[in-house]
């Protein structure tokens, strides 16, 4: 590679003048000695805070543009006033420096860092005016920003430290996390090249189209996260970085002929298994191996809100959410190895509640579900509404709020052996404003399918924009027949999760 000796002084013009002929990316600046780029420029925040510790208030002037305004940066953490008596004292910002109009921002320290600070509500934006093209930003911050407008792209990240390249002349705008400290901004020129990464599995095959990437000339290449996330394979399976060439000896080259290789392999897939804390009797509604699995890098949560019962005592799932347990896996499950499979285990974490004369207990989201979905099919008409917690794979069977009926449509439990007076307990919600009156109707359903209201029933008001439990006192059924839940007004909102029926005195 060409150096550029500087022996004399008018070498140094004549090289200086002359510097993009000489080793641009050794030299940050191709300007003669001594003369600064027009187009680079820096602000460190931590030194000014540290500038003007010992005044009261400090007012900086940042530009106006793209809706990104003037604003005051006040302060908060200095206490005295300067020797002079003085309480202000003023600093003009690079003009090309902006924050959001309308918010306070402020020198503070924070997760680690000191500098400028919002920790108001509303915009938390800045950005850079007058980008130009090949460009890079780099801004230390507490949490990435994310890219508002601009033509730019995240080229590099180091700790708390962001690096943009930029594509095109633009103005650059990033919206900024609360509570994150901004101690430096940065724009320079880059002098780099491209770089391509190639994706491959174990066996060298390509798996997923070439991405070619900006790096510094002679600088060790480096991958970005979606270079290395995860690839769904049509028809199934999953692929999950294994490894990649890109050691300190695989440098960025000028001519652009830098080429990282990463290697792919198959995700292992595990399965979850919930188990009663006895581990005698398995909850087979969460116990389908085939069905409730999961990838290495992913995890799988499960709200079930159904109970069980064993020689004639209810045992129901702690309520945490909405009458729902959390069960997320791999998380503290214990892990287990049978047939050539991964398992992972939990127990589920169940208590006794209300157990005297419990006779039946069922998810009602259960009741509904096709039996091709794993459910048992019971429902006539349509359902309105599926509520359900997505923060894992699965929506359906995740607990949740249950489902919301269409107008004269209903589910049925399975039939009650003995004949009986009963109390009827459902869980679910209000979701309108009003009290629901009555919030849904009982009836009777035989072993021919007959549907027949019960009459004569008190329901109680369920109070607007409430979940719990509804009770319905004195429901008599005949041994044999199933207890229908049916929603006889389109009006009504109520979202039914959970069913629980106990039995008050013989026939």
């Amino acid at each position: 590679m060409k150096k550029c000796f500087l022996w004399m002084a008018a070498a140094i013009m004549t090289c200086g003048l002359a510097f993009t002929a000489c080793s641009v990316e050794d030299n940050p600046n191709p300007l003669p000695l001594g003369q600064p780029d027009p187009d680079e420029w820096e602000i460190d925040f931590f030194a000014l805070s540290q500038k003007y510790a010992d005044k009261v208030g400090l007012t900086i002037t940042a530009a106006v543009y793209d809706n990104v305004g003037t604003t005051s940066i006040e302060n908060a953490d200095l206490k005295e006033p300067a020797e002079d008596g003085s309480t202000k004292a003023s600093e003009v910002l690079d003009p090309r420096f902006g924050v959001q109009t309308g918010t306070k921002w402020f020198f503070y320290t924070n997760k680690g860092k000191t500098g400028l600070y919002q920790g108001n509500g509303g915009g938390r934006t800045f950005g850079v005016l007058d980008a130009k093209k090949n460009q890079v930003i780099t801004v230390e911050v507490t949490e990435a920003p994310s890219i508002k407008s601009g033509s730019v792209e995240l080229f590099s990240s180091t700790d708390s430290t962001y690096t943009y390249f930029v594509n095109d002349d633009c103005n650059v705008v990033f919206n900024l996390a609360r509570y994150n400290v901004i101690s430096k901004i940065s724009v320079k020129k880059f002098y780099g090249a491209e770089y391509t990464v190639k994706f491959v599995n174990e066996k060298g095959e390509k798996v997923k189209d070439d991405v070619k990437h900006m790096g510094y000339i002679n600088k060790p290449v480096s991958l970005t996260p979606s270079d290395m996330a995860h690839i769904d394979v049509d028809g199934g399976g999953r692929l999950v970085f294994k490894e990649a060439n890109n050691t300190e000896e695989n440098i960025v080259k000028k001519d652009g002929s830098t080429v990282i290789t990463v290697v792919y392999r198959e995700a292992q897939k595990y399965y979850a298994r919930l188990q009663c804390a006895s581990n005698s009797i398995q909850l087979a509604l969460f116990n389908d191996e085939d069905k409730y699995w999961f990838y290495e890098d992913d995890k799988l949560t499960i709200y079930p809100s159904i109970g069980y019962v064993k020689d004639g005592v209810a045992y129901f799932i702690k309520a945490a959410r909405y009458n729902c347990a959390e069960y997320t896996f791999p998380g503290d499950a214990a892990r287990q190895e049978k047939d050539g499979k991964v398992y992972y285990v939990k127990n589920l974490a169940t208590y006794e509640k209300d157990t005297t004369g419990v006779v039946y207990c069922s998810d009602i989201e259960r009741l509904a579900l096709p039996v091709a979905e794993g459910g048992l099919g019971q429902l006539e008409g349509t359902v309105n509404s599926w509520f359900s917690f997505s923060g894992g794979i699965f929506d359906r069977f995740s607990g949740g709020r249950g489902i919301r009926l269409d107008a004269d449509s209903y589910v049925w439990t399975e039939p009650i052996a003995t004949a009986g007076t009963y109390k009827v307990v459902i869980y679910g919600r209000n979701d309108t404003n009003d009290a629901a009156e009555p919030p849904y109707v009982l009836a009777l359903r035989d072993a021919n399918g007959t549907v027949t209201p019960i009459e004569g029933l008190t329901y109680t008001s369920w109070g607007g924009a409430v979940t719990g439990e509804n009770t319905v006192e004195n429901v008599t059924i005949p041994a044999g027949s199933s207890l229908v839940i049916k929603n006889d007004d389109a009006a009504k909102q109520v979202s039914l999760d959970f069913i629980k029926i106990f039995k008050t005195a013989a026939e």
